[in-house]
């Protein structure tokens, strides 16, 4: 399998992408029973935790009632793989369904993972997380900490979570979906079409894929799970693609070659690019109607750049010279503003226009994984964690972790901040941290 420097990142370190968590629901048990070499069971007990299929709204209301009108933090029944780098894979780093703001921390639960390898990834289901870490073993707890059940998996993408199962993809390019109570394969099959997979996510009973097709050969393609059949591909991608993200219906392709770096968009379904156009970038996200792309130091223009772009027909809205300290994985949007580490600290941009609308100053280097909801910024700084005011960047409350030497990221499941963390006796550590009184 061919790997851009992006997708050997991402596929290496297992901590830059994320995949789709999507709703709950009962996982329906298939007949195969094929085995992959590289894929082996070592199974423990699990139980069955779905709920039967009411929306994230719907179980904000319940809560808000049971409450008695009392505002409740919630982040919702499903949360995205992270670190950040694909929240939703419109990468943009935004959570809704917060009701209330968590500003003052209490630690209530720590996950003791003692993986030396590389930082893992998580996604969350009703009751249930599920972990990959980087020396291939997958890994289901519940919220409460208590592990249910681990496997040994050669993991490329994933996990994803779809109302169907728990899927990964592995790095000889095979689809694997997973019982999700018990960690048993279900089934294993091979990529059609002979696909080579640069980058993939799995959402709404389908697989989607940047695919090799041969030496410098590219498509766009729709793979349906229950059917098994391909339903789409798109034309053949000009250049070698780096990156992929799916926002409203459209998917957004990031390319790069010896004379020519650009993006398209392709409608879902469609086999023709919508529009495409120049773009010098080394990471792209979308927030609302806009496309982010930033281009990096050390990239063909020696100087950052933040570059804005209209999601509907290509055209560039704005473009601002960013800072050294510009990263990827510390870049997030709300699609009315962009948060983004600078050269003076952390700042926030208008969307619209690319005005600076305010800088604070850090002590130290921020973390990968921000995330912003509706009302506060989280991020942390080395073993520091914060809520920030989004308008204006005002601090809301912060909690240092005392045995943990960095934070490496953070996010929102429904009434608790989940901190990855490294602890000083080098292992990797999930803490929970909820609302203090």
């Amino acid at each position: 399998m061919q790997l851009s420097d992006t997708q050997h990142r991402r596929t290496v370190l297992l901590g830059s992408i994320g995949g789709l968590a999507m709703v709950a629901g009962c996982l329906d048990s298939d007949d195969g029973s094929d085995e992959s070499p590289a894929d082996t069971d070592d199974d423990g007990p699990g139980d069955d935790d779905s709920t039967d299929g009411t929306t994230a709204t719907d179980d904000a209301e319940t809560e808000d009632d049971d409450a008695e009108g009392e505002a409740i933090l919630y982040f919702g029944e499903t949360s995205a793989s992270w670190p950040r780098e694909l929240t939703d894979h419109a990468n943009s780093g935004y959570l809704s369904g917060a009701t209330d703001q968590l500003t003052s921390f209490e630690r209530t639960l720590d996950i003791e993972s003692a993986v030396d390898t590389t930082l893992p990834r998580f996604v969350f289901r009703d009751e249930m997380i599920y972990s990959v870490f980087g020396d291939g073993t997958i890994r289901a707890y519940t919220i409460d900490g208590e592990e249910q059940w681990d496997r040994s998996s050669d993991v490329a993408f994933g996990p994803f979570l779809d109302s169907d199962g728990l899927f990964v993809v592995t790095n000889d390019d095979q689809l694997v979906r997973i019982d999700a109570d018990s960690g048993d394969q279900d089934w294993i099959r091979p990529a059609p079409n002979d696909w080579e997979y640069v980058d993939a996510l799995v959402t709404d009973g389908r697989l989607y894929g940047l695919i090799g097709q041969g030496v410098s050969e590219y498509v766009v393609g729709e793979y349906d799970i229950g059917s098994e059949e391909v339903t789409w591909e798109s034309d053949h991608v000009d250049q070698e693609p780096q990156e992929m993200l799916l926002a409203d219906e459209t998917i957004v392709v990031r390319e790069t070659g010896s004379f020519y770096a650009g993006v398209r968009a392709i409608d879902i379904g469609d086999e023709t690019a919508r529009w495409e156009t120049e773009l010098e970038a080394q990471s792209m996200l979308v927030g609302g109607n806009t496309l982010f792309g930033l281009d990096l130091d050390g990239s063909v223009d020696p100087d950052p750049e933040i570059h804005a772009l209209s999601m509907a027909d290509g055209t560039q809205r704005w473009s601002e010279p960013g800072a050294q300290a510009l990263d990827p994985e510390t870049t997030i949007t709300d699609g009315e503003r962009l948060f983004c580490a600078t050269d003076e600290g952390y700042s926030a941009f208008d969307g619209e226009t690319g005005d600076e609308e305010w800088t604070i100053q850090l002590e130290n280097e921020v973390r990968p994984g921000p995330f912003v909801t509706e009302g506060t910024l989280y991020l942390a700084e080395d073993a520091r964690v914060s809520a920030l005011d989004p308008i204006d960047g005002s601090e809301l409350g912060t909690e240092t972790i005392s045995d943990v030497s960095e934070v490496t990221t953070v996010t929102g499941y429904r009434d608790r901040l989940w901190v990855g963390g490294e602890s000083r006796a080098m292992g990797r550590d999930l803490i929970a941290l909820g609302q203090s009184d």
